[in-house]
């Protein structure tokens, strides 16, 4: 596994956004109180779960636009991987 040349550009994808929505969501109905939980509708935390999954895999197979040629130049150059060394015989 490896990962993406643009690890610090994650927060851009939408999938990102999505899945943070998502952890937000579930934390607060976790946090809720109970009384507050009845009145809401049933199986509406479970719809926008739901709704959520949906939209974190929407937004993965939909092709999102590249960074910006003027926003790669102002990141930091990346350490390249040192180069792999011949093997003794």
């Amino acid at each position: 596994m490896q990962l993406i040349g643009t690890l610090r550009d994650c927060w851009r994808f939408w999938s990102v956004r999505f899945a943070t929505l998502q952890t937000a969501v579930i934390t607060l109905w976790m946090i809720t109180p109970v009384d507050i939980k009845a009145v809401l509708t049933p199986n509406a935390f479970e719809w926008t779960v739901y709704g959520l999954n949906a939209l974190i895999l929407l937004s993965r197979v939909i092709k999102q636009q590249p960074i910006e040629q003027t926003e790669l130049q102002q990141m930091p150059a990346t350490q390249e991987a040192p180069a792999k060394e011949k093997p003794l015989p």
